[in-house]
């Protein structure tokens, strides 16, 4: 009987994280939504302002802007985005929820690497990659296009 009790609290125990793990990507991927809103209606500042301290502390708000602003000026509106993949990690500062969109823009596509840190039920925004050989000025056929990113 005892080792049902210990098997059923496990179980229970599993599925309860199970449900919060679904629950921070549902919310990382609803920040990704309203990310890719701030830059299609040119709200970069915006975009900065809802991030965590950690991207604020290596990214100033005009070199956001600046950069969002680039980006946009080369690529256009998104047109589509799917989340591709998403993992996972809990630690002492929160959770961090890592997203790879597939994203069609106006003038090209790309690759997007989303990082959000959930504390308190709430996502911030600590890193965004863009990955798009329309970023690239020359590309070359022996190189491979050169990322781009925002935070850490």
């Amino acid at each position: 009987m005892k080792n049902s009790s210990a098997a059923i609290c496990l179980l229970a125990g599993a599925m309860l994280s199970s449900c919060n793990v679904r629950e921070n990507i549902t919310k990382a991927e609803k920040a990704v939504d309203e990310f890719h809103l701030l830059y299609d209606t040119g709200k970069p500042e915006l975009i900065h302002q809802k991030a965590d301290a950690a991207l604020k502390a290596t990214t100033t708000e005009q070199d956001m802007v600046a950069f969002v602003n680039g980006v946009h000026g080369k690529l256009g509106r998104i047109t589509s985005s799917t989340n591709q993949n998403s993992s996972i990690f809990s630690g002492t500062n929160g959770t961090e929820v890592r997203l790879v969109y597939r994203t069609i823009y106006e003038k090209g596509t790309g690759t997007e690497k989303f990082s959000y840190l959930i504390q308190g039920g709430k996502p911030a925004l600590l890193s965004w990659f863009i990955d798009s050989p329309q970023l690239t000025s020359h590309p070359s056929k022996t190189e491979d296009p050169a990322g781009e990113v925002i935070g850490r």
